[in-house]
C-alpha cells in the first residue's frame, strides 16, 4: 500500500496502522511548492528536479544554497530555506514509489494528483454550501460514494437489507428505492418552456435543443 499525501505528519502516521505501507510525496504539491520557492527560476527548479529523481539530497541542497545567495531579499531568501525544509522533512517519501526497491507489479501506475480526486469525489459532497455531518453520518455518506465510485452501488440498493429497527428499516428501505429509480433523479422541468414567454424565440430555440434526438453512429 502506498500513502500519497502533502507531507502533514497526521498522513505520515498512517503507514503505521497498514503492512508495508510506504510513504510517498505527492507530486501536485512537490510542484506546487518549487514553483512558489524558485518563481521564475527554471535552472535551479530543473537542477533540484534532477536531483530528487537521482535521489541525490547533495545535488539539491547545493542548488539551493546557490539560490539562497544569488536572492537579495530577505523574503526570498526565506521562500527557499522552507523548501528545503519542507524537502528534508519528505525525503524518505521523495522517491516514486515505482522507482524504490519494492515488489511493484507490473504496470503499475503513477498515483497522479490526489488533491483533485479528494475535492471531486469527496470534498464537494461534504463541505460547502453550509452542509454539517456527525462522525457518523459522514461514516455513512462516505461509505455510500465508495460503492457509488466502486460501481457496487446500485447492486447494494436492489438486495433486501434487514435492520431491527424499525424506523431504520423504513429509512432503509426508502433510500434503496430512491437508488433504483435513479432514472427520476434526471428527469429535469423547466418551467420557461410552459411559462407566459413558451412562444417567444428564445423559448423555441431552447425547446428545439432539448428535444433534438442525438446524432447515430
Amino acid at each position: 500500500m502506498v500513502v500519497n499525501g502533502n507531507g502533514a505528519s497526521w498522513i505520515k502516521e498512517a503507514t503505521k496502522y497498514f503492512k508495508d505501507a510506504v510513504y510517498q510525496l505527492d507530486r501536485f504539491h512537490l510542484r506546487r511548492a518549487l514553483l512558489k520557492s524558485l518563481p521564475r527560476d527554471e535552472k535551479t527548479q530543473q537542477v533540484v528536479i534532477a536531483g530528487i529523481l537521482r535521489n541525490d539530497w547533495e545535488m539539491v541542497q547545493k542548488a539551493l544554497d546557490k539560490a539562497i545567495k544569488k536572492r537579495q531579499q530577505q523574503k526570498a531568501k526565506k521562500r527557499i530555506y522552507a523548501l528545503r525544509h519542507y524537502l528534508v522533512a519528505n525525503w524518505d517519501g521523495i522517491t516514486d514509489y515505482r522507482d524504490r526497491d519494492l515488489n511493484v507489479p507490473e504496470g503499475a501506475r503513477g498515483l497522479g494528483t490526489v488533491e483533485s480526486q479528494v475535492d471531486k469525489v469527496i470534498a464537494r459532497r461534504f463541505k460547502k454550501h453550509g452542509m454539517s455531518w456527525t462522525y457518523k453520518g459522514a461514516d455513512h455518506l462516505c461509505k455510500l460514494i465508495i460503492m457509488r465510485e466502486n460501481k457496487t452501488l446500485k447492486i447494494w440498493a436492489s438486495n433486501p437489507v434487514s435492520v431491527a429497527n424499525p424506523v431504520a428499516q423504513k429509512t432503509v428501505t426508502k433510500m434503496q428505492h430512491t437508488l433504483s429509480e435513479a432514472g427520476s433523479w434526471l428527469q429535469a422541468h423547466m418551467p420557461a418552456l410552459e411559462g407566459p414567454h413558451a412562444g417567444r424565440q428564445w423559448v423555441k430555440t431552447l425547446r428545439s435543443l432539448i428535444e433534438t434526438k442525438p446524432l447515430s453512429a
